[in-house]
């Protein structure tokens, strides 16, 4: 079987389980079967910057570890602050074993990723502060530059709803060479795009299972993302 055909059964299967498990409650021998694991799951997610319309070479940019109970549920999620071009990404395929943190399992995905996912989403909405709107529209242009994703500026401060490429722009954003607010407004896009992923319509999930996650590099299965999507549906990333 080639790799295109590969991808192609991989995908046929995660979207038909995710579809499924839409409309299936989960039999009690299963529910036994979770709890059976261990009970702290811990999954790191990785941001790289991966300039498609520069000659740039990719970059980590964003880090966090999410803390799962399989027993009560409850989700935690720690941000680590990652500093400009101190990671070698080439390690994203290991997930990024430098970075020194414990985790059973990661996620890794570029910034156009993200801006297609959140656009295929419908958008989300943020404050943007009257400090962060003095820099952002310059990191919409930059982005637009790297991605080769068409996008506008935002026209004004205060409570916006924002597509892809004004998303990533706002959480690249740094206001400061060590701005500590950074990870925070990271952390904010990714618990946006994260609570719609998890209440999106049946078509809005096709496309973003379709389109984005053949780019996504993990190490977690297709049961194993099943089992996020449907728990992640009453979960809200902190």
């Amino acid at each position: 079987m080639g790799k295109a055909s590969a991808a192609r059964k991989r995908l046929y299967i995660i979207v038909s389980a995710i579809l499924f498990s839409l409309t299936t409650p989960v039999p009690a021998s299963a529910q036994g079967a979770e709890n059976n694991q261990e009970e702290s799951w811990n999954i790191a997610v990785f941001g790289v910057h991966s300039p498609t319309e520069t000659k740039k070479e990719e970059s980590l940019e964003f880090a966090a570890v999410v803390e799962i109970d399989r027993e009560s549920l409850e989700l935690k999620t720690e941000y680590i602050p990652v500093r400009d071009g101190a990671y070698d990404v080439q390690n994203k395929e290991s997930g990024y074993p430098d970075l020194g943190i414990r985790y059973d399992d990661y996620v890794a995905f570029n910034w156009k990723d993200l801006v297609d996912a959140i656009n295929i989403l419908g958008g989300v909405e943020t404050v943007i502060s009257d400090e962060e709107y003095v820099y952002i529209n310059a990191y919409v242009t930059q982005t637009v530059a790297e991605t080769g994703i068409a996008s506008t500026r935002i026209s004004k401060a205060g409570l916006r709803y924002i597509d892809g490429v004004q998303a990533v722009a706002y959480s690249r954003m740094k206001l400061s060479e060590n701005d500590a607010e950074q990870v925070k407004r990271q952390g904010k896009i990714l618990s946006l795009t994260w609570n719609r992923l998890t209440h999106t319509d049946i078509r809005s999930l096709y496309r973003f299972v379709r389109n984005i996650l053949p780019g996504i590099k993990t190490s977690l299965d297709g049961d194993e993302l099943t089992y996020l999507y449907k728990n992640g549906r009453e979960w809200g990333l902190d």
